[in-house]
Parts: C-alpha cells; sequence; structure tokens
C-alpha cells in the first residue's frame, strides 16, 4: 500500500480517496506494453521505410527495362534478347518485392498495433483502480495498517480490508420487546433513546 490518506474517526465524502495502493508488478506491465506499443511503432516506419526503398528500385528496374525495350523496337538486333530478357525479370521481380513489403507492413502494423493499444489501455484502467474510493459518505471504523493486501484474483475469504467504514448518519436499532407490551408499539410512534 503507498499511503492511506484517512483514519479512525474521519468522516469520509462519496468519491474521496481512502487509499492508493502500490502494485509494481502492474506497473511493470503497463511499461512493457507501452515499450511494445513504441517497438511496433517502429517496425511499422521500418516497413513503410521499406516500402519506399522497393518502390524506387521498382521504378528504376522498370525505367531501364522499358528503354532498353524501346531500344530494341527502334532498332532491332541493337541489344541481345539475353539483355531484355535479364532487364524484364528484375523489373518484375522488383514488383513482388514492392508487393512483399506492403505484405508485410500490412501484417506489422495494423492488428498488432491495435492490440499492443488495448493492453496498455487495459494496464492503464487497472493502475487507476488502485485508488480505492468511498462511495457513500461515512466514518471510519476501522483502519488495519501494514496489512499485506490480497490481489483481487483469488477468493481467499482470510483477507483483510483495507478500511472499515461506517454510516452513522442512519441508525437502525433493534429493541426486543416484551410479547406483553407489543399492542403499545404502532409504526410510526416516537422513541426516546438514551
Amino acid at each position: 500500500m503507498s499511503r492511506i490518506n484517512v483514519d479512525i474517526g474521519d468522516i469520509v465524502h462519496e468519491g474521496q480517496t481512502l487509499a492508493v495502493l502500490e502494485v509494481p508488478e502492474l506497473k511493470a506491465e503497463l511499461q512493457q506494453t507501452v515499450f511494445q506499443l513504441q517497438q511496433t511503432k517502429e517496425e511499422i516506419t521500418r516497413a513503410q521505410h521499406e516500402i519506399y526503398r522497393a518502390e524506387a528500385e521498382h521504378a528504376a528496374l522498370h525505367a531501364a527495362s522499358e528503354r532498353l525495350k524501346q531500344a530494341a523496337a527502334g532498332r532491332p538486333g541493337l541489344i541481345a534478347q539475353q539483355e531484355l530478357d535479364d532487364a524484364e525479370a528484375k523489373d518484375l521481380s522488383s514488383e513482388a518485392q514492392v508487393d512483399a513489403a506492403k505484405s508485410r507492413c500490412g501484417g506489422t502494423g495494423t492488428h498488432r498495433r491495435s492490440a499492443v493499444r488495448q493492453s496498455a489501455r487495459r494496464g492503464a484502467a487497472q493502475l487507476h483502480q488502485c485508488h480505492s474510493a468511498s462511495g457513500w459518505s461515512c466514518d471510519l471504523a476501522i483502519r488495519d495498517t501494514g496489512a499485506l493486501i490480497q490481489g483481487g484474483t483469488n477468493s481467499n475469504d482470510q483477507a483483510l480490508p483495507i478500511v472499515r467504514i461506517s454510516q452513522s448518519n442512519l441508525l437502525r436499532l433493534r429493541i426486543p420487546v416484551p410479547e406483553d407490551d407489543v399492542r403499545y408499539v404502532h409504526v410510526g410512534d416516537q422513541l426516546q433513546v438514551r
């Protein structure tokens, strides 16, 4: 537990933070998720740069192939067929590399980044829940300092509460009434208690 903001006898108001829990495992998990999100962003950037590089290489090889085809068409026999075939093969190969780079970027990017973002949001929400707040205005009856707080993941009935609160603005009084006196008690009767 990081801190308790209230003490025995304090009046607690609705929504007031009673205690702040320290959960180092949760913080570490959130930091890991943020790191994974950063890595995913960097992988996407690298994949996009790979696409740009592949497209530039394809553009250059395609232009070279087209120039050779035009030169061969303008002056038949000037360029060997083997050279034309090699240029066309390089052009098609570079086009396939562009498609492969785009495919890798699509697989790396959207789905993985979305999953990591959801994990980060979930971790941040869990960390936010480490603030224990009162659901209504009441008095603090018992405060247990220094106790190990059980995680909410197990159903241990032996777990101790951080604080116990009581609502003292509305009290219920149970008084046994002898059978002979029941006829004198009616709903709405006023009673003085000392």
